[in-house]
């Protein structure tokens, strides 16, 4: 799995626009719990909002400096739950679980979580097969979701 070299960095303000493409791309959106077209409003406020908060941590995946998608953890005690995104153009390459298992592994070393979960759409199985292979563990499935977790050990 780590035959793909990807670095991560924290994000910054030079990110906004990629990321809001990102996320209103249609294979990106279909996969997401909330599928509706995020405004650039609503994204900016977002992303703004994201450099406020000491309990988010926002990070993005490179490959030979450019961007290939990202990694994002909301953080309540010592349980952080993940988001990520890969680039429209980088799907089904490999990227996400490098990107879900680098992450995690920047989460535990510079922060005092112990645990992360993910929610996964249950129809989404490119996610569910990437966040295995990041040695996320399957705990339960109900309703509108798959719940994994991965535990530092």
């Amino acid at each position: 799995m780590d035959s793909i070299k990807i670095n991560l960095r924290r994000a910054n303000f030079s990110d906004k626009d990629i990321l809001s493409k990102w996320r209103n791309n249609i294979k990106i959106r279909e996969n997401s719990f909330n599928s509706q077209i995020i405004s650039k409003v609503e994204h900016e406020k977002w992303f703004d909002d994201i450099f406020k908060k000491k309990d988010v941590i926002l990070l993005i995946g490179l490959i030979n400096k450019k961007r290939v998608g990202q990694v994002r953890f909301n953080i309540n005690g010592g349980i952080a739950k993940i988001s990520v995104n890969v680039a429209p153009d980088k799907i089904h390459k490999g990227i996400g679980p490098i990107l879900i298992l680098k992450g995690s592994r920047f989460l535990f070393e510079n922060t005092c979580c112990k645990k992360i979960t993910a929610e996964i759409k249950p129809n989404n199985i490119a996610s569910v097969k990437a966040f295995s292979k990041a040695k996320f563990k399957k705990i339960s499935s109900e309703g509108n979701k798959i719940l994994m977790e991965y535990i530092k050990q």
